[in-house]
C-alpha cells in the first residue's frame, strides 16, 4: 500500500528513521478510542462525553445539543449526581485508565511522544 504513495528509497528511508527513533508522535482523542476507564467503561468521544456530562450535572438544555466544549462551561461550578466538582469529576473519569491497542504504541521507538488527550490511557501503556 506506501507503494503506491512513496518510492521504495523512501520507505526504506521512513522504516530506518523509525528504527533510531527520529520521529515524534503527536495524538489527540482518536487514541484513546477503545481504552477503557477505571471503572472499565470505554473513554467517550468528545459528543459523548458532552451529553454525559450534561446529564451526570443535571444540566437542562431545552433539547439543544451542545458541543463539548460548551458542555464544559454549563457544568463549571456545578456539582455532579455524586456531589463531584467539574475537576473531580475528570480526574476521576479519565485518571487510571487502562489501554487497549493503545500497547502497540510505545513498542515503536519514538524521539517524543505529545499527547492532547485529558485521559493517561498512553501514559499506562
Amino acid at each position: 500500500m506506501l507503494e503506491k504513495q512513496l518510492t521504495g528509497e523512501q520507505i526504506d528511508d521512513l522504516v530506518d528513521g523509525l528504527v533510531r527513533g527520529e520521529y515524534n508522535l503527536l495524538f489527540g482523542a482518536g487514541a484513546s478510542i477503545g481504552a477503557l476507564a477505571k471503572d472499565t467503561s470505554k473513554l467517550p468521544d468528545a459528543d459523548t462525553l458532552a451529553t454525559e456530562l450534561l446529564s451526570d450535572f443535571s444540566v437542562e438544555t431545552g433539547g439543544y445539543k451542545l458541543d463539548l466544549k460548551s458542555a464544559y462551561e454549563q457544568v463549571e461550578g456545578l456539582k455532579d449526581k455524586v456531589n463531584r466538582t467539574r475537576n473531580e469529576y475528570f480526574s476521576a473519569r479519565f485518571s487510571e485508565c487502562e489501554p487497549t491497542w493503545q500497547v502497540l504504541l510505545p513498542k515503536l521507538r519514538w524521539n517524543r511522544i505529545w499527547s492532547l488527550n485529558i485521559d493517561d490511557a498512553i501514559e499506562s501503556a
